[in-house]
Formats: structure tokens, sequence, C-alpha cells
């Protein structure tokens, strides 16, 4: 059975986004875009599947917050949906700090990336 869009282009996205972690640098849409060489429109169900189902289920830091959005953060495309409902606009952009000071920080990110590739064996 094959996989929907969306999870297919977390998957092809994911060692961008590990790239961008590891050297300690921000990503955009466009950059995905060219990573990937195709359109955005399924950019934001493939980021909320990394961060629902990638990040929160395993326990991962927030991967996604190092993705800049070019308008302002929405439920769908903040790496905290619930705290950006409930937080302050300065609030947040503190936690988004700690979140990147995270992302940034965590080890595994490479061995995460292969071990996603190798599960769902996807080019």
């Amino acid at each position: 059975m094959a996989l929907p869009p969306h999870i297919t282009l977390a998957i092809r996205i994911f060692p961008h986004l590990v790239e961008c972690a590891t050297t300690g640098r921000r990503t955009n849409v466009n950059e995905l875009s060219q990573f990937v060489r195709g359109e955005t429109r399924l950019f934001s169900r493939a980021l909320g599947w990394i961060r629902d189902y990638l990040c929160v289920e395993h326990k991962l830091p927030p991967l996604i917050a190092v993705v800049e959005n070019t308008g302002k953060d929405t439920p769908s495309n903040s790496f905290a949906p619930s705290k950006l409902i409930e937080l302050k606009k300065e609030e947040y952009e503190k936690l988004r700090t700690e979140a990147l000071k995270q992302v940034y920080a965590y080890p595994r990110w490479v061995a995460v990336s292969e071990a996603l590739q190798k599960m769902y064996a996807v080019a």
C-alpha cells in the first residue's frame, strides 16, 4: 500500500531539516522546495506529520522549529500549536528560542534520519 503524499514528502524533506539542525541554522519553504525539487502545497501537512508523529510521539525535540514561516505562525504551521494559542507573543518567541536550542543540541538527528529513510525506503 502506498503512503499518503504528505508522509512521503515529510520523509523526503527530513534530511534537509536534519542538516539545518546539525549545522545550527534555520530554513524556509523556498529552500525545502528546492531541496525536493517540488512545489510547496503539501508542506504544512508534511511538517505537521513530522511535528506530531515523529517528534511528539517519539519524544524528539521539535525539529520543525527550524522552519521560518513566511507569514505569521498559525496552529497548522507552528512547532507548538497549543502553546501558540495560549501564550503571549513574547512568551511564544522565548519558547521558540528554547526549542531551537534543544533542536540544535540534539546529538542523534543523523541516526534518526537514517532510520527513517531505512524504515520507509522513500527515494
